[in-house]
């Protein structure tokens, strides 16, 4: 299944895209870096809180890296590896997206 998450130039620095789950409300990062998407639950490893400020407000620094503004966990935006911070080697749930034309698309499984 496939659903249409946002428009490309949407993105930004940033953006949090929230969809229905079958369990209720799901929040989605998604971040360009060199050109690609990245899509992560919105949920740091560490203690699952939000990875924004405020919606649409991510710390993303210049080396494509993204701070948890809750507890300093630092993650590769293009692996999401956890590379400092209280979580160490862990890393954000990616989620499988694609481009159409200028339409960002979530691959959902099943």
């Amino acid at each position: 299944m496939v659903r249409d998450l946002c428009g490309l130039g949407e993105i930004g620095d940033g953006l949090e895209v929230q969809v229905d789950g079958p369990d209720g409300p799901v929040f989605i990062a998604l971040f360009r870096l060199a050109g690609d998407v990245h899509a992560y639950l919105n949920a740091c490893p560490h203690l699952g809180r939000s990875l924004s400020l405020a919606p649409d407000e991510f710390c993303v620094g210049d080396d494509g890296r993204l701070l948890c503004p809750h507890h300093g966990a630092c993650f590769e935006l293009a692996t999401g590896k956890c590379v400092s911070g209280p979580c160490v080697g862990d890393s954000l749930k990616r989620l499988e997206v694609e481009i159409a034309g200028d339409r960002v698309l979530l691959r959902e499984p099943g």
